[in-house]
């Protein structure tokens, strides 16, 4: 059985520009997988899939700067670089907090200041 930072570094790269496959993102998702961000949030597989479309034709890269696991729980250290509606690349430095459960994440929390992020998209911070 893969370990905790295995299936995050799956989820990674299947949510990264260079090789992004909701497909197999999803399939690492638990039925019930809560996601939870500074400026948004789902509930379910599918309203995390719906959001993780909208997000991906954005993202540009993501460089794991440091990550640990202390068993189902894995925390990644990194750095985002998105492109705004007007063209423009945001660079986020990201804490994710991933909760798995039965092999499949059950929990992904993101935290980082959302202000540049939210300027940029046309969102409330």
């Amino acid at each position: 059985m893969p370990s905790s930072i295995d299936i995050v570094n799956s989820f990674l790269r299947a949510t990264s520009s260079t090789a992004a496959d909701l497909a197999a993102a999803t399939e690492l998702m638990a039925d019930d997988v809560q996601f939870i961000g500074p400026l948004m949030r789902t509930s379910g597989r599918g309203e995390y899939a719906t959001l993780l479309r909208q997000f991906l034709p954005a993202h540009v890269a993501t460089k794991v700067l440091r990550q640990f696991a202390d068993g189902d729980e894995v925390c990644s250290i990194n750095q985002l670089v998105v492109r705004s509606p007007s063209g423009a690349t945001v660079t986020l430095e990201m804490a994710e907090w991933f909760r798995l459960r039965d092999g499949r994440i059950a929990e992904h929390r993101i935290y980082y200041d959302p202000r540049e992020f939210a300027t940029a998209f046309g969102l409330a911070a």
